[in-house]
Formats: C-alpha cells, structure tokens, sequence
C-alpha cells in the first residue's frame, strides 16, 4: 500500500495500516494538522519532503513490526530558511524548518538538510541514522556529555565544504573506543 498525504484542509489525520509492507509519504500539509501513522507489521517506509511553499506539520509515525524506516528530506526549502537546525533524539526530530517527527519502532532514519550551513545536533539514537548535510559548511554535534545516548551507527555525508564533527563524550568516565572512517 502507498499513501501520499498532501492536504491542508483536516484538523487531525490517524492511518492505521494493514499488516506488510507499506510506503507513507506527507508533504504540504497545514504546519497545525497533526498526522499519526501507525504502520503496523510489516517492513514500512515513511518520508517527509518539503515542497518550497509548503511544509508538514507535526507527525508521528509508530513503525511496529518489521524493518521500518523514516527519511526526512526538507532540502528544497533550504531557500527559504538557510542554516537549518535539527536536534534529534531517540525518539523525535525538531526543527524550524517543519512540524517535527515523533517516532518509535523504526530501525533506520535518513535525514536531509539544505544547501547552507546546517547544523545537526543528535542528542541520542538507537536507529541507524544517516545525515546527507548537503551543501554549505555544516556542523554536526553528537551526544549531549557522553555518547552511550548514541547506540547506532551514525554516517554523515557533508557534501563538498568544509565541516565539523564534535563527539561531545566529555561527561563519560569510562574507557572509550571510538572508530572514525572517511
């Protein structure tokens, strides 16, 4: 099943999906209609996109069983608000930029920033998580004091200027190893 929500005129929208493999896509919805999907069994793909006018409001998305996956891609907005921040957490993604996500049972996250200088602060994660900063000199932060908050792996891809990643590990007293591949 494929479902595209495009749509500004709902005050709420619930979709229980069936069970199996199921595609969400929300994108131009009104910033305040708040949208829950729950994918049920199966392995579910769930995206946001940014259309250049308008953006999604708050979602949820609760995976369930099987493989899920969540993108978040709001670079086609990245005119309109230059410098995007993120914060994300083991169960949210936050920004200005959009309504934000609200997510549980999902096994990997891709998120997508802008063509200016963005800056993805991730707080915590258990979801494999992938971050395309596309363009400009992006930073990206990871752990708030120690990275036992990160439990995944974490690749970025910052595009062709010059970044900055910080492990900010500092709060953790333990012995650490930590592998860095480019």
């Amino acid at each position: 099943m494929a479902v595209t929500f495009i749509d500004g005129a709902s005050e709420s929208v619930t979709l229980n999906a069936q069970q199996g493999s199921n595609t969400f896509y929300v994108g131009q919805t009104d910033p305040a209609t708040p949208i829950v999907i729950n994918g049920n069994g199966g392995d579910d793909e769930f995206v946001i996109w940014q259309d250049q006018y308008l953006f999604p409001g708050p979602v949820t998305f609760n995976g369930g069983g099987g493989t899920d996956t969540a993108t978040v891609n709001l670079s086609p907005y990245s005119e309109f608000y230059p410098g995007m921040p993120f914060t994300l957490s083991t169960s949210s993604i936050t920004s200005p930029a959009f309504g934000g996500l609200t997510y549980s049972g999902v096994e990997a996250i891709a998120l997508f920033g802008g063509a200016m200088a963005d800056t993805f602060t991730v707080n915590g994660m258990t979801a494999s998580l992938s971050i395309d900063a596309l363009g400009g000199a992006d930073t990206v932060l990871l752990a708030n004091g120690t990275l036992d908050t990160i439990t995944s792996s974490v690749s970025v891809d910052g595009g062709t200027e010059s970044d900055a990643i910080t492990l900010r590990d500092q709060s953790h007293a333990g012995n650490d190893t930590y592998t860095y591949t480019r």
